[in-house]
């Protein structure tokens, strides 16, 4: 289901607010670890939002760098930046630390290595007004395939299923905004998990409310050495773990969606196996993503378009007969995607 808004985006791009007072204001929870020399660029792309949240919160993780001074040159502005720090015990926990100490009834998660484009709170808000019921708000990436619908008179708003979660990754961290009070009720984020303790939550959350995602490129995501996630091939068993976890505590889900989730497991395994050489591991799963679910995959709002037999056509076949393929496939490309509107408009234009 998709909300065209433009009118009411026009009036934040010249300056006149269209979004009314959210009672409670946001909390945005920033986590950090020795990120000292990005944390200041992700606080100033707060303090520079067209609408102000009601608190920052910065949870230092054990940073051994000087993060505290570097926190500390934000505050006594108009918007607290408060910081704590805990002993090293991961993201999860400092996240949760964060919530458990917000005052808002929203809570904005930012990551301290990325940054947010000016707009992102105001629209985000925004699409809280718009549609009823919202457990959990997202955005797109500035890298994201899609065009943005500021400048494109696209949908705004979209909204999302547990089915569409449990695809492609369309909500990152530093995206969400969430209910606080639906975090507390699903219990916080996972801290025994490393990886995919976000998707989990964003899986829960979308079984207590509605989830959305604003159509713009809101946020920046930061490439650099020391990420987490650079062991690609860990992050996928720990992703399947997860599944394999949700779906044993909601059994009734397990019929219509286990088989399209496990099918993009595979898919997202074979793409980080042939990623680092192991083309035999790699054309497994890329088979496996077919065998799993036979059916189209269809995820319109996957931010990276979505393969599974040209991954297998990749793993199976000689290199350059593959690139050659792909290089006749790009004469024929289509333009670039513009998400499709909501079923029920479809109908009224046959």
């Amino acid at each position: 289901m998709e909300y065209n808004v433009l009118c009411l985006v026009r009036g934040i791009s010249e300056g006149h607010s269209a979004v009314r007072h959210i009672k409670g204001g946001v909390s945005v929870v920033i986590p950090t670890y020795n990120y000292s020399k990005y944390i200041s660029e992700a606080i100033r792309s707060v303090l520079l939002q067209s609408r102000k949240p009601l608190e920052i919160i910065v949870v230092d993780d054990g940073s051994k760098d000087d993060t505290a001074i570097v926190v500390q040159r934000h505050q006594g502005g108009p918007v607290p930046v408060r910081y704590f720090c805990q002993s090293n015990s991961g993201v999860s926990s400092a996240r949760n630390n964060g919530i458990r100490m917000a005052r808002g009834e929203w809570i904005a998660f930012l990551d301290a290595d990325d940054s947010w484009h000016h707009d992102k709170l105001e629209l985000q808000m925004l699409c809280v007004e718009e549609i009823p019921g919202l457990a959990l708000i997202g955005a797109l990436n500035a890298s994201s395939r899609f065009k943005d619908a500021r400048l494109d008179g696209g949908q705004m708003f979209t909204q999302l299923s547990t089915r569409d979660l449990l695809g492609a990754s369309l909500i990152s961290s530093s995206a969400a905004v969430a209910r606080t009070a639906l975090l507390l009720q699903c219990g916080l984020f996972d801290t025994k998990k490393h990886f995919a303790e976000d998707r989990e939550m964003w899986l829960k959350l979308s079984q207590l409310g509605n989830v959305a995602r604003v159509n713009a490129k809101l946020w920046q995501y930061r490439l650099h050495a020391s990420q987490a996630h650079a062991d690609h091939l860990s992050c996928s068993r720990l992703y399947g773990q997860m599944l394999d976890q949700f779906f044993a505590q909601h059994p009734s889900l397990q019929r219509a969606h286990f088989p399209f989730a496990r099918s993009y497991f595979h898919y997202d395994a074979g793409l980080s196996y042939h990623a680092v050489g192991m083309r035999r591991d790699a054309l497994y799963h890329a088979a496996m993503a077919l065998l799993r679910y036979p059916l189209p995959m269809h995820q319109p709002y996957a931010e990276k378009r979505i393969n599974r037999v040209a991954l297998l056509a990749k793993c199976a076949l000689p290199n350059k007969f593959f690139e050659t393929l792909m290089a006749w496939r790009r004469k024929l490309k289509p333009p670039a995607p513009i998400l499709p509107p909501p079923p029920s408009l479809a109908r009224e234009g046959n």
